[in-house]
């Protein structure tokens, strides 16, 4: 049987289809449905179709179809399109539309109605997407899990692609009902982590450890006035940092080459860089900040002679005075700490 399709699209280069289309082409106005039947098409709204094995880009165009004028495709879809790291498919594509506009969720598209449009938008494609900022504050409000807001949030304030003041400004200006996650993860940016392991592991050592650490997260470590390197985690007072050693990090034999490099270029400088892949942090966090706490305690002032740590955020654990004079820009990120 040869299933045949209307030659109009709604839009140029996608595969989005209206049901008013199949009519016009002199079509049953059932047709889709016996197309979505047959596994060939999947209904996206009650009038709008896509291929089965639909691109983001055909389910975006799916969705702005759906929401009407005015609809912006915000949240994990946005962050999608504008290629950010990490965005987690979580299935039906968020769209803004103003609250006056009468429209319902489907199990495609949810529509999230607002009385603040994004501050601007990004035409690509002929899709209309909401601003980085505001893609991730929406990600991160839909969001339940930590780990996932910490990913996309952290690599993109790392990258500057945002930065953490322009994603605090948007989630303050929108209501504090879920917005307890993108809260801690920016208070994470704060801390000078880069992403969700460094987050995860910051986490642990500060749970184990409390006020009896002194730690840093991302410093650059300096020698003699030479840069050694910059490590995930630095224990001040100790000569010891940590980093992750992940597959997509160091997953081949030259990368693998290139940590022991690191780890070698430490040891020349009377340095200690612990190693451990995020997998098997995870399997015990507790177990992984004692062994670096023993390691830190053996270590005791036996810091190298001209050794410098230039921070990139608050020691830790700070006090909320000290987060948020860093905050606010009223102490500098970067005021190097001699041993």
């Amino acid at each position: 049987m040869t299933l045949r399709e209307p030659a109009a699209l709604t839009r140029p280069d996608s595969a989005v289809t209206l049901r008013a289309h199949y009519v016009e082409e002199g079509l049953s106005r059932v047709r889709p449905d016996e197309l979505v039947r047959a596994g060939v098409l999947r209904r996206a709204a009650p009038s709008v179709f896509v291929p089965a094995e639909a691109s983001l880009k055909d389910r975006s165009f799916a969705a702005l179809e759906h929401a009407g004028d005015g609809g912006v495709i915000t949240g994990w879809a946005a962050c999608a399109h504008h290629r950010m790291h990490y965005v987690v498919d979580k299935g039906p594509i968020p769209v803004l539309v103003t609250h006056d506009r009468r429209r319902v969720s489907t199990p495609s598209v949810t529509v999230v109605r607002t009385r603040r449009p994004p501050a601007s938008v990004v035409t690509s494609g002929g899709l209309t997407i909401a601003d980085p900022v505001r893609a991730l504050v929406d990600m991160a409000r839909a969001e339940t899990i930590l780990r996932t807001v910490r990913a996309v949030v952290l690599h993109a304030v790392w990258t500057r692609l945002v930065t953490e003041p322009e994603l605090r400004d948007e989630l303050n200006a929108g209501a504090r009902n879920g917005s307890a996650l993108a809260r801690r993860v920016l208070d994470d940016a704060v801390r000078g982590a880069a992403s969700a392991p460094e987050a995860e592991k910051c986490d642990a050592l500060l749970a184990e450890a409390g006020p009896r650490v002194q730690l840093l997260l991302n410093p650059r470590i300096v020698v003699d006035g030479l840069l050694v390197g910059r490590t995930d985690g630095w224990l001040l007072g100790t000569g010891l940092g940590y980093e992750s050693s992940s597959r997509e990090q160091h997953g081949d034999e030259e990368d693998r080459a290139e940590t022991d490099e690191r780890s070698d270029r430490f040891s020349a400088k009377g340095l200690q860089l612990l190693h451990r892949s995020p997998a098997r942090f995870r399997r015990d966090p507790a177990a992984w900040a004692r062994t670096v706490l023993q390691a830190a305690a053996a270590r005791k002032g036996r810091e190298p002679s001209g050794l410098v740590v230039v921070p990139h955020g608050p020691v830790l654990p700070a006090s909320p005075e000290e987060m948020f004079l860093y905050r606010t820009g009223a102490l500098a990120r970067d005021a190097a700490i001699p041993a």
